[in-house]
C-alpha cells in the first residue's frame, strides 16, 4: 500500500508524536509498503530529508512550507491550495491507497478529507489524546473542538491510542475506529550489562551511585516531574550511603521549578537537566541508567493518552518505575515487567525506587521482561502495521465503491 502521512510536527525536534510517526514509518516500510511524509509547517530543501533523523532516506519527504517555516499569506488559503494540490499530485504520479493525518488543526484535516474524497482515497486520523488537553479552555478552543469532531465524523476511519479515546469516539458518534495502542520500532539494540550504570564515574564500581533517569516534557501537570524530585529526595534521605543522581532529559515549562524543588529539598547537586537529545542519542542514553521513571499524575491527559516514552524505556532493558494511569496497567504487570505504583504518591514512588536498589537481580529481570514485552509484540510497531493495514484496505475499498465523494456525517453523538 502507498500511504501519504500528513504531519504538522517538526522533524527532528523530537517528542512523542515524532517518535511515534517515525516508528510507524519504519515498520510500514519494513512490511513492504510505501509512505510519503507530507510536512505542513517544516520547510525542506528540494529533494532533501530532515537533518538528524535516522532512516529518513527510507521514504520520501514533501513539504508545503516556505523556507522560513511559515506559510505565506492567509494560512487557510495556502494550506487549502498547496496541501490539496500536493496530495493530488502524489495520487496522480502513483496511486495513493490512503491519507493519514496526524495534524490536530481542523482545517488541515478538512483539506485532506475533501481532497482525498474527491480522489476516492480514504482519509484517516490518529487521536492520541482528548481534544481539550492542549487547548486553553477559551471559547475559540471550544469552537475548534466542535469543528474537529465534525471532521472526525466524516472521515473513513479513526485510530485511537487508548481505550478511553475509543469510548470517546463511540460517545460522539465516530464510526470505523481501531485501537492502535503503544508503538515502538524494535531496533537491534542490546541493553548494557546490569552493572553498566554503577560506580561514580571515576573507576569506582562498588555500586554506591544510583543513576535515575527521566525523559520527556519537564512538566508536573503532564508527567509529575516535581513528584519525581520529591521521591528521589526521600530515597536520598533514607539511604545516605548511596549517591542518588537524577537526570531529567528534555525540556518543558517546569525546568526552573525542578531546580527550585531540588534546592529546597537539599539535593540540587544530585539533579541534572542536560536538555533534549535526538531520538538516537536518547535511545542510547536510556540504557545507562539504573532505573527509568514515569511518575504521571492522575489527569485527563494521562487517561486518554499513552506515553510513547514508556515503550522506549522498556526497549532499553532497564527496569521501569511508573504510575498506574490510563492504559499502563492494561499492558504491564507490577513486579513482572515494570514496577507500578499509585499516582500522586511520591512516597510510594520512592519505595519502588528502593526496591530496585535493594534487589538488583530482581530489577534486572523485570527490566528484561519489560524489553520482552516490546519484543513479543505488545509495543511493536510491526504489530500495529499488521492491524492497521487491513483497516486501511477496508477503508480504501469502501471509498472506491462510494457513489459520492462526500460521506454523510452520522446524526448520533454530541460535540466534545
Amino acid at each position: 500500500m502507498r500511504l501519504a502521512l500528513v504531519s504538522g510536527h517538526s522533524f527532528p525536534a523530537g517528542g512523542a508524536a515524532v517518535t511515534r510517526i517515525l516508528a510507524f514509518a519504519e515498520a510500514w516500510v519494513d512490511a513492504g509498503h510505501e509512505v510519503v511524509i507530507v510536512l505542513v509547517t517544516q520547510p525542506l530543501a528540494e529533494n532533501a530529508t530532515p537533518p538528524g533523523v535516522d532512516a529518513a532516506d527510507r521514504w520520501r519527504w514533501v513539504s508545503i512550507a516556505t523556507a522560513t517555516g511559515r506559510l505565506p499569506g492567509g494560512w487557510r488559503v495556502d494550506v487549502g491550495t498547496r496541501l490539496g494540490a500536493t496530495l493530488a499530485c502524489l495520487h496522480h504520479e502513483a496511486h495513493l491507497d490512503a491519507v493519514w493525518v496526524v495534524d490536530r488543526v481542523p482545517w488541515t484535516l478538512h483539506v485532506c478529507r475533501r481532497t482525498g474524497h474527491r480522489l476516492r482515497v480514504p482519509v484517516v486520523h490518529e487521536l492520541t489524546e482528548f481534544l481539550e488537553v492542549t487547548d486553553a479552555g477559551h471559547l475559540r478552543a471550544a469552537v475548534e473542538r466542535r469543528r474537529m469532531v465534525a471532521e472526525l465524523r466524516r472521515l473513513d476511519g479513526l485510530l485511537v491510542i487508548s481505550r478511553a479515546l475509543g469510548a470517546f469516539a463511540d460517545e460522539v458518534g465516530i464510526r470505523h475506529v481501531l485501537l492502535t495502542g503503544p508503538m515502538v520500532h524494535l531496533e537491534d539494540r542490546s541493553p548494557p550489562p546490569a552493572d553498566a550504570d554503577e560506580g561514580d564515574g571515576d573507576g569506582d564500581g562498588d555500586g554506591l551511585v544510583v543513576r535515575i533517569g527521566y525523559a520527556g516534557t519537564i512538566s508536573q501537570a503532564k508527567d509529575g516531574v516535581l513528584d519525581l524530585v520529591s521521591a528521589v529526595a526521600m530515597l536520598h534521605a533514607e539511604r545516605p550511603e548511596l549517591r542518588v543522581e537524577l537526570t531529567v532529559l528534555g525540556s518543558g515549562p517546569d525546568e526552573q521549578a525542578v531546580r527550585d524543588r531540588a534546592e529546597a529539598l537539599g539535593i540540587a547537586d544530585l539533579v541534572e537537566l542536560p536538555g533534549r537529545l535526538t531520538p538516537t542519542a536518547l535511545a542510547e542514553a536510556l540504557t545507562r541508567f539504573r532505573v527509568l521513571t514515569l511518575p504521571r499524575p492522575d489527569s485527563r491527559q494521562a487517561l486518554g493518552g499513552f506515553p510513547t516514552k514508556l515503550g522506549l524505556y522498556l526497549l532499553s532493558g532497564r527496569p521501569v518505575v511508573a504510575t498506574r494511569t490510563g492504559d499502563v496497567d492494561y499492558y504491564l504487570e507490577d513486579g513482572v515487567n515494570a514496577y507500578l505504583v499509585p499516582s500522586d504518591d511520591p512516597a510510594a514512588f520512592a519505595r519502588a525506587l528502593a526496591t530496585v536498589v535493594d534487589d538488583p537481580a530482581g530489577a534486572e529481570e523485570v527490566g528484561q521482561q519489560g524489553r520482552q514485552a516490546c519484543a513479543d509484540g505488545r509495543f511493536a510497531a510491526s504489530r500495529r502495521v499488521q492491524e492497521i493495514t487491513p483497516f486501511l484496505r477496508t477503508a480504501a475499498e469502501a471509498r472506491a465503491a462510494s457513489s459520492s465523494p462526500e460521506p454523510q456525517a452520522p446524526d448520533a453523538g454530541r460535540d466534545a
